[in-house]
């Protein structure tokens, strides 16, 4: 395992706390039964962290938004609107990528328009959705 996938690993864990700690007031109890874990399941999670299938099937199953695991926690904490996590997730998401140099501007609008306004953005365009 290299350092990024640790990194996100540890990383999901503190959301899955902050989750635990805000949503279900530290009641391991309630969160692994309703994500369908075992407790010791769930108590490895919080040790050890989790990778991003295990992250995306938590999302669906608790009804949490798309790579809500991967927006920090201090994010959640204050309330923002699930739409305003997954913005800011996918601006994380450019900068690490762009560190890469695999990322585009136009992935960036591509990906914004799709979240913002439900389109696929038109390359060259100034306006989400219009040519």
């Amino acid at each position: 395992m290299d350092d990024d996938d640790n990194r996100a690993k540890l990383a999901r864990r503190d959301a899955l706390q902050a989750l635990l700690d805000n949503r279900y007031r530290g009641n391991r109890k309630r969160l692994h039964i309703a994500a369908g874990l075992t407790h010791g399941h769930l108590c490895q999670m919080l040790t050890d962290g989790f990778g991003e299938s295990l992250a995306r099937d938590l999302e669906g199953q608790l009804g949490l938004p798309y790579r809500f695991f991967e927006v920090p926690p201090t994010v959640h904490a204050v309330g923002l609107t699930p739409r305003a996590c997954l913005i800011g997730a996918l601006l994380d998401k450019l900068v690490h990528d762009e560190a890469r140099h695999k990322a585009t501007f136009e992935d960036l609008q591509s990906a914004l328009d799709e979240t913002l306004f439900g389109i696929g953005a038109t390359r060259g365009s100034t306006t989400p959705g219009r040519s």
